[in-house]
């Protein structure tokens, strides 16, 4: 009986966790074939595989100050460079097989970014720590474009419910619309709009050319 409720413990445990990605604002407006071609082949000396990897550093610089003195409860803040056009790298969300109406392309490829996961157990206080660090994050550096999700999926729209268009009030219908860009939070998409986002789209709005709505 007891290893039954240890094994049912640590599944809670399991579920306690975020998932953050962080497109590098190279990618605004477009999705870069050729860097996506250049890690893809593992092109160390590229100026794509170089500009992902001085991304990382800088992100990983900026994560340490910022970081210096907050206590993890259980996992830290990591990321890692993902290449492009991998379909089976897709957002736990969509990857769940959750059906939305809408929201990013469920067999869409993600665009080359960094990648990272944090387990925080008992202390969501890490969740929300790592979402204040994304906040950080894109207002530091130009054009980044962050995301986050949890096994609840678009948690990040639980704070801001006051502010949200009624459409935006059930949950499937905001699914993989939500973005963090220059330290604020949006949401893609409009009323009666069931179309899938693409990448490309999700860029080129938050650069300003579309309906945006800014989640304040």
């Amino acid at each position: 009986m007891s290893s039954i409720r240890n094994n049912a413990l640590q599944q809670v445990r399991e579920d306690d966790f975020v998932e953050y990605f962080l497109f590098p604002g190279a990618s605004l407006g477009t999705v870069a074939a050729d860097e996506d071609e250049a890690l893809e082949n593992c092109d160390p000396e590229s100026a794509a595989a170089k500009s992902l990897g001085a991304l990382l550093v800088e992100v990983n610089k900026l994560a340490k100050e910022f970081c210096q003195r907050y206590i993890w409860h259980r996992d830290g803040f990591k990321v890692v460079a993902r290449k492009g056009g991998d379909r089976q790298r897709r957002l736990l969300i969509e990857a769940s097989g959750q059906d939305g109406d809408g929201g990013l392309e469920a067999d869409a490829p993600l665009p080359s970014h960094l990648y990272g996961i944090s387990h925080y157990g008992d202390n969501i206080q890490d969740e929300w720590f790592i979402v204040a660090l994304l906040f950080h994050l894109t207002r530091r550096i130009p054009g980044l474009v962050a995301r986050a999700v949890d096994s609840d999926g678009e948690f990040l729209l639980i704070e801001a419910a006051e502010h949200l268009p009624r459409w935006a009030a059930n949950p499937e219908r905001a699914e993989g619309r939500v973005f963090i860009y220059e330290g604020e939070l949006y949401l893609i998409g409009g009323e009666g709009e069931e179309e899938e986002l693409s990448f490309e789209r999700v860029f080129r709005e938050l650069k300003g050319d579309g309906r945006t709505r800014y989640v304040g």
